[in-house]
């Protein structure tokens, strides 16, 4: 049986590389967390926490109800906003907390949801899309991948 604790930090460390997009090393399988597979992007606005929003999310249910248990599902709100502004990743964090309760409750789909925000410099350019990908089998063995020291930059 595998110890809690150690999860819970492969679990906080991940969770905070994502959110800050903070360098992480992991030796050799590095490349697994980078080939999620994408099975779904839903574009959004602001005010699109709306019933067609859930729409667009209820045409993903049939393959998120294909997806095996023990797989982990990443729920990524990228967001249009300022990187320096803490309510705009909030923002993003609660969309994907959001659509991953709607999930669980309106669909019964009990998958392993990892919720990640990204905030992207607003531009004209730029849109908010929530993505759902699945990361690959190896992911849930972290606890078990050494992790290399990143090395201090000299100022």
């Amino acid at each position: 049986m595998r110890e809690k604790g150690a999860w819970s930090i492969a679990s906080c460390v991940l969770a905070f590389a994502i959110l800050t997009g903070a360098p992480l090393s992991f030796g050799e399988n590095s490349d697994e967390l980078n080939q999620s597979k994408v099975i779904g992007v839903v574009p959004l606005t602001k005010a699109d926490m709306t019933q067609n929003f859930f729409r667009k999310i209820d045409r993903l249910v049939p393959d998120l109800k294909k997806i095996p248990p023990e797989r982990i599902v990443k729920l990524e709100c990228r967001y249009a906003g300022l990187p320096e502004r803490e309510q705009d990743l909030l923002v993003a964090y609660l969309i994907a907390g959001r659509v991953e309760k709607y999930l669980r409750e309106h669909h019964k789909i009990n998958l392993d949801f990892w919720i990640a925000a990204h905030i992207e410099k607003q531009t004209r350019e730029t849109t908010s899309v929530l993505t759902f990908s699945v990361f690959p089998e190896d992911v849930r063995n972290l606890d078990k991948l050494p992790l290399a020291p990143l090395k201090a930059s000299t100022e």
